[in-house]
């Protein structure tokens, strides 16, 4: 998926496909840091009752942790939306070592 680019398919068609899904691996990809929003992921923030979710790239992690919540919520459960915070790295990104573990 990426998010600099817009999608070629509607929101409600990647809700009518992947809700109830027994599996649903989203990989985020953006060409540099601050291209693109979250609006190309519309259509997965309509997504409901997917038992087994990763959703991991060039998104930040309480992100990709919300967006999986929200995959794998029952259908017809209100959430609120997403308060963006893009102060944490990627997901997968790994972190810099302190000092005392080098």
């Amino acid at each position: 998926m990426r998010l600099d680019c817009d999608p070629y398919y509607d929101a409600g068609a990647v809700k009518r496909v992947f809700s109830g899904a027994d599996s649903l691996e989203v990989e985020i990809f953006r060409s540099s840091w601050g291209l693109g929003g979250y609006d190309a992921l519309e259509g997965y923030m309509g997504v409901r009752g997917v038992r087994k979710v990763r959703v991991h790239g060039s998104v930040g992690v309480r992100f990709a942790e919300w967006l999986q919540g929200v995959m794998q919520s029952p259908e017809g459960r209100v959430i609120g939306e997403y308060e963006h915070d893009e102060s944490i790295g990627w997901v997968g990104e790994t972190k810099p070592l302190r000092n005392q573990d080098r």
